[in-house]
């Protein structure tokens, strides 16, 4: 009897293996989030030494910046401001890449920064809490928390729909899940009612980033 017992046991711990904390995703703090603010940088453009237009990217990796291509569309000069501790102010006159049909720019700085983390807009749940993180009418690293709606198509281009307070100069703004994670960055917001946007997917961006930049 106690052998029958001894091999029901095991075939129950195969059958059930016991649960490890190890591969629990953790649901990060609004404060815990707001940390990403490290991996998304401030861009200004100039034309004729005047600053003519503001955006955000987000760090990505090995110095590869992405953002959209109507922050960098016309300048002179680039000046990217990274934000681990101390502001850092880094000058850039050339853009690696940028499509404005898809609205993507790649920046390419002399520094690696503190890349973030990729999520996936698959595990998306409408209702779930997102953060963007960018710069709203020019004030750096503005964190605007909000809710996943769902995925959406405008004119033929898939976008994540967001619900959160945007404004002039969210564009390129990174958005990350509730688990810390950039599932993309802010195109476009609708421009009668600044509570909602429309974000490029990040494997759209890195599609991009695996074709045009890293080979």
């Amino acid at each position: 009897m106690k052998k029958v017992f001894i091999i029901i046991l095991i075939s129950f711990i195969l059958c059930f293996p016991v649960y490890s904390q190890e591969n629990e995703i953790t649901e990060l703090s609004m404060e815990e989030n707001a940390l990403n603010s490290k991996s998304v940088v401030f861009i200004i453009s100039s034309i004729d030494n005047k600053t003519d237009s503001y955006g955000s990217g987000v760090i990505l990796e090995n110095g590869i910046i992405v953002t959209c291509e109507h922050v960098v569309d016309k300048f002179d000069f680039l000046w990217i401001v990274t934000h681990n501790g101390e502001p850092q102010y880094w000058t850039c006159i050339n853009v690696f890449y940028k499509n404005k049909k898809n609205d993507i720019a790649i920046i390419k700085l002399d520094t690696d920064g503190i890349p973030a983390t990729l999520g996936n807009k698959n595990d998306l749940i409408p209702g779930s809490s997102i953060l963007a993180i960018g710069s709203p009418c020019g004030y750096e690293n503005t964190l605007s928390p909000g809710i996943f709606s769902g995925i959406t198509n405008l004119n033929g281009t898939e976008y994540i729909q967001i619900t959160a307070p945007l404004d002039h100069g969210s564009s390129g703004s990174g958005v990350f899940d509730k688990y810390g994670k950039l599932i993309g960055i802010i195109a476009r917001m609708n421009e009668t009612n600044n509570n909602f946007g429309f974000v490029i997917p990040i494997d759209k961006i890195m599609d991009i980033v695996n074709e045009f930049v890293k080979s």
